[in-house]
């Protein structure tokens, strides 16, 4: 598709030996990044997604696109339904 080109890191679960919810996925991706867990904010569209960041000591948001019943597991994340909400959220995180 091209869309790498976009990107700095990509990063797909069949690469990794730890998959989500491991939060492990989520920090190796943000090391190769050169950033940290406190500066770093994870947009996910699954409870595994928002799992794995909790997991990894990442400020979360979750993505609803669908109006999915949210997971007990993931109260207190907030959530937006979609994109164009992120820059305002990202603001308060």
């Amino acid at each position: 598709m091209g869309l790498d080109r976009f990107f700095e890191v990509i990063s797909c679960g069949d690469a990794v030996p730890h998959k989500k919810p491991d939060g492990r996925h989520v920090l190796a991706c943000i090391e190769q990044l050169g950033a940290t867990p406190k500066t770093t904010a994870m947009i996910g569209d699954s409870e595994n997604d928002i799992s794995a960041a909790i997991d990894a000591g990442v400020r979360s948001v979750w993505i609803n696109r669908s109006g999915a019943e949210r997971p007990t597991s993931i109260d207190g994340v907030p959530e937006i339904t979609n994109l164009t909400q992120l820059f305002e959220m990202l603001e308060d995180l």
